[in-house]
């Protein structure tokens, strides 16, 4: 698993809880594109943005918008923008379309989703009580 560093806040119920949200985006392109085929036996792999992409993606899916362009956060990426109702990427010029996935990672000191798992089953993450 790859963490970015990323945006952090407090979601715990008892106000004490730090989590980091992850952005990804596969490194092969989805079936739908233009770029890759489904039938392929490469492994995918999930590829972390950078700190800045992540934060440019957090406050647009925080603003509930549909579409960013990348551009806006590195120039170097200036022909791809995200879906974010389809959680796509796409690469303008050629059409590629690549899988992109949001997750939560809770800090080892809480976990939301469990209270006496050592493993929480919904964010993977490890804790301590």
């Amino acid at each position: 698993m790859s963490i970015s560093p990323c945006d952090f806040g407090s979601s715990s119920p008892n106000g004490g809880s730090t989590y980091v949200v992850v952005w990804e985006w596969e490194s092969r392109p989805a079936a739908n594109g233009g770029g890759g085929d489904a039938t392929t036996t490469s492994v995918r792999r999930w590829r972390p943005y950078t700190p800045e992409v992540t934060q440019l993606l957090e406050r647009a899916h925080a603003k509930k918008l549909n579409k960013m362009y990348l551009k806006d956060a590195d120039p170097l990426l200036s022909d791809y923008c995200v879906d974010l109702t389809a959680f796509e990427q796409r690469c303008e010029p050629t059409g590629a379309v690549y899988a992109v996935r949001r997750y939560v990672l809770h800090t080892p000191t809480y976990c939301i989703h469990a209270e006496t798992l050592s493993v929480c089953k919904f964010c993977l993450c490890t804790w301590q009580k």
